[in-house]
């Protein structure tokens, strides 16, 4: 069953989170001076996992997972929507995959791929085998379980929840936060993801330029970034997503027209803005995606394209990229929120779900 309160929808469960002697819980801001969350550098179990291992990672995306994204073909196996009442859609723009325990059902959905269905307020889940719709939740206004313009979707896996970032309510998780530019105070949120490690959530905070970070239960914690393109800032960030193998936190930066990529406590650790060559720059990008091995997927909405980077050398080589601007398959006016739907039990079977956001479609390439 599922309870629809606030801003969170989330499976009821008996399972809560274990209790561990080397996860560190992230302090709050104390003073008014933001505290940093714990980083890689807190103990022996981050320290393995944290950046500095980047080539040992990268040195598991094999050429195999490389030459799938070539032979990629351009046209979509399946198409999300058309503009309209349930089933369909109106804005698309987050998405994501939904583990099925979250279900009761035992019908074979496939993957579940969940809809930030915008414009009609509303959170549709598809299955990502035929596209049938499976359920529907939120509707109109500011009460509990309602929405105005949701834009983002989570999962929370450990603890089977969806967190919904509810863009013009100015709020998300059980309903906590109003406008405003102060602590836990938004303009406009727009993306969310979570360290489930550490058990912070990562908001970014589009028209203040930041990301705040909050703990699972909606603490305030710390927040990072202000309106510029140096090192430290950002311009109306917009989807975010956490690595937890290499424990960095990308944010498509949109207005600088890059990836920003932070270490978990809002350190900056570098800039990505495409490849060196002028045609395969990124412009105005919106959603990040990471497959199993590691292979980054962007999309670059100003160029109405999806662009995806190995990261094997220890670089971002650019592997493949499609779409143009228009209304046929494969086309996109508005690349919006993208998810790689991977089979757990076989890993080669991969579906890109990607956001069309003005041809109200989610179309899922494989």
């Amino acid at each position: 069953m599922f309870k629809f309160g606030g801003r969170i929808q989330c499976r009821s469960s008996s399972h809560g989170r274990p209790a561990s002697s080397q996860t560190r819980r992230p302090s709050i801001e104390q003073g008014g001076q933001p505290i940093p969350v714990p980083s890689r550098f807190d103990n022996s179990e981050n320290r393995k996992h944290s950046i500095v291992n980047k080539k040992e990672i990268n040195e598991n995306i094999n050429e195999e997972e490389e030459d799938f994204y070539k032979r990629l073909r351009p046209r979509p196996k399946l198409v999300l929507g058309g503009r309209g009442a349930l089933g369909l859609l109106n804005w698309p723009r987050g998405v994501c995959a939904v583990p099925r325990e979250l279900f009761e059902e035992e019908d074979d959905f496939g993957t579940i791929l969940a809809v930030a269905d915008s414009s009609n307020h509303r959170i549709q889940l598809f299955s990502s085998n035929d596209g049938l719709l499976i359920r529907s939740f939120g509707s109109f206004g500011k009460e509990d379980g309602q929405f105005d313009g949701c834009c983002s979707v989570c999962v929370h896996h450990e603890r089977k929840e969806i967190f919904v970032a509810d863009r013009y309510n100015h709020s998300f998780i059980r309903k906590f936060g109003i406008r405003g530019s102060g602590p836990a105070e938004f303009q406009h949120c727009w993306g969310i993801a979570i360290d489930e490690h550490l058990g912070v959530v990562y908001v970014a905070d589009k028209d203040n330029h930041r990301v705040q970070m909050f703990n699972e239960d909606g603490t305030f914690l710390s927040r990072f970034g202000s309106v510029g393109d140096g090192q430290r800032q950002l311009n109306h960030p917009l989807y975010l997503m956490f690595d937890s193998n290499q424990r960095l936190l990308y944010v498509s930066d949109s207005a600088n027209n890059r990836l920003s990529i932070y270490s978990p406590d809002g350190i900056p650790v570098f800039q990505f803005q495409g490849s060196e060559n002028d045609s395969e720059q990124l412009k105005l990008p919106r959603g990040i995606a990471l497959d199993k091995k590691g292979c980054l997927l962007v999309a670059d909405s100003g160029n109405s394209r999806v662009q995806i980077y190995s990261t094997h050398s220890g670089g971002h080589k650019i592997i493949k990229k499609f779409g143009s601007w228009g209304p046929s398959p494969g086309q996109f006016k508005g690349v919006e929120g993208i998810c790689c739907l991977q089979n757990d039990e076989n890993n080669e079977e991969i579906l890109l779900a990607i956001a069309d956001r003005e041809n109200n479609r989610v179309q899922l390439f494989g």
